[in-house]
């Protein structure tokens, strides 16, 4: 299985946190690949189109700015293609994770599993160890840290041209109901920075401070 991160090539402090993940996921045996974002600088809205993504959901949003918010959809959509065009398994992971444990030498899940700790709000425990359906929330509880087979991919490009909006709530048991989740969980974030939200969403999602950053992707 091939694990990859995503990385803001052009930003200095995406690259420094990828690679802390990246040094973080060898302690526990497992090599990190950067993967390239998709940022403004892009023609994203070409991108979308190109893809059938609609891009009125991504707007008029109190959370997130429109362009980083679709930018970063489209980050996690090119990994989906990657995985259903190669047939192959893959892990997935944002810039800002590290992780907690070591990567269980199999997990039996189905199509598409969050190993991330929820990365803000309020949430529920998985009632058991191993995997369960999705439980901490109704979505996923950030994009952050993910496995995802090529039927999940599949499923995920599809429903994409249909549901597309902010990539962890488009990610819900209400569309998805086959989502998963792993108990443990294996990874979580660590940030100080955000190239996505606006202050609203610091505040929702971060408990935004001095500390606390808002940078451009």
């Amino acid at each position: 299985m091939k694990a990859f991160v995503i990385t803001i090539e052009e930003n200095e402090q995406s690259v420094k946190a990828a690679k802390r993940c990246i040094a973080s996921g060898k302690k526990i045996g497992l090599d990190i690949e950067h993967w390239k974002a998709t940022t403004p600088r892009d023609d994203i809205l070409a991108m979308a189109e190109e893809h059938n993504i609609r891009t009125s959901t991504f707007k008029n949003n109190k959370f997130s700015r429109f362009k980083p918010c679709l930018s970063t959809f489209l980050s996690h959509h090119s990994l989906w293609r990657y995985c259903a065009e190669n047939n192959e398994e893959i892990a997935v992971f944002e810039h800002d994770v590290v992780f907690l444990q070591p990567m269980p030498d199999f997990i039996p899940y189905t199509h598409m599993i969050n190993i991330g700790q929820p990365s803000y709000g309020d949430w529920k425990n998985p009632p058991k160890l191993g995997v369960n359906r999705l439980s901490t929330k109704e979505y996923f509880p950030g994009a952050h840290a993910y496995l995802l087979k090529p039927s999940g991919a599949i499923r995920l490009l599809d429903e994409a041209t249909i549901t597309a909006q902010p990539t962890d709530i488009f990610l819900n048991l209400k569309n998805m109901p086959w989502l998963q989740e792993h108990n443990p969980f294996i990874a979580m974030v660590l940030d100080t920075f955000s190239t996505i939200q606006r202050p609203d969403g610091c505040v929702a999602k971060h408990q935004f401070n001095d500390k606390f950053k808002i940078i451009e992707p």
